[in-house]
């Protein structure tokens, strides 16, 4: 599941498109996205 509202303030996430797709742990992140919400991995 991709993560629609930031883990830190609760703020909703812009684009909502969850493209990117951790290698390390294969959650879903939102387009822009330089590290993975679920597991901090850098994302490509």
């Amino acid at each position: 599941m991709g993560m629609k509202f930031c883990q830190e303030c609760g703020a909703r996430l812009e684009g909502g498109g969850d493209k990117n797709i951790c290698s390390a742990c294969g959650a879903q992140n939102p387009d822009g996205t330089r590290f993975c919400g679920e597991c901090g991995a850098k994302l490509a």
